[in-house]
């Protein structure tokens, strides 16, 4: 059975965390916990969260801390919020569009987003993206002879490939 490429904790899963600044991805993480029954905590948190990743300047923490605001933006019933979650995301994906894994979910996670608001078309566009992103990315591992990633991401192709026929027939 394919993987579900637009559910959130999966997606959240395959953030490397080992290669963002630790303080960063614990207060994200946390944050991310507590916005399940504190929200306004939770995005206080990754409000100064978010001022930590831009003094480090590091992409990757930014492009992360991005997201996960995203997410946490969007499990409110604020509408100003909830606007602000796509905005986020997009941001995230400038922040990341070096590292092609990060940028793949960022998109996924935008497509999410989208799909959950009764955006399809946009959804369906962020999608694209990730498939070829991630289309790349297993040419790289190909070449690098290491199956288990390479593996991982045609995994990930035909979730998303399952994805897309599920929201087109919708």
């Amino acid at each position: 059975m394919p993987l579900d490429p637009l559910s959130i904790p999966f997606l959240l899963r395959q953030i490397h965390s080992d290669e963002l600044d630790s303080d960063i991805c614990m207060r994200c993480q946390h944050a991310e916990r507590l916005s399940r029954h504190d929200f306004s905590s939770a995005f206080s948190l990754l409000q100064a969260t978010l001022d930590v990743a831009v003094q480090s300047s590091h992409a990757l923490d930014i492009g992360v801390a991005f997201l996960y605001l995203a997410i946490v933006r969007h499990r409110t019933p604020d509408q100003r919020e909830l606007a602000q979650a796509r905005v986020d995301s997009d941001t995230a994906i400038k922040w990341l569009k070096n590292d092609a894994h990060h940028l793949a979910l960022a998109h996924l996670i935008q497509a999410s987003l989208c799909h959950d608001d009764g955006k399809p078309r946009l959804a369906l566009k962020h999608l694209r993206e990730a498939d070829e992103l991630c289309a790349t990315l297993v040419e790289k591992w190909h070449r690098r002879d290491k199956r288990v990633k390479e593996q991982a991401y045609r995994d990930l192709r035909a979730g998303i490939a399952e994805t897309k026929q599920q929201i087109r027939l919708t």
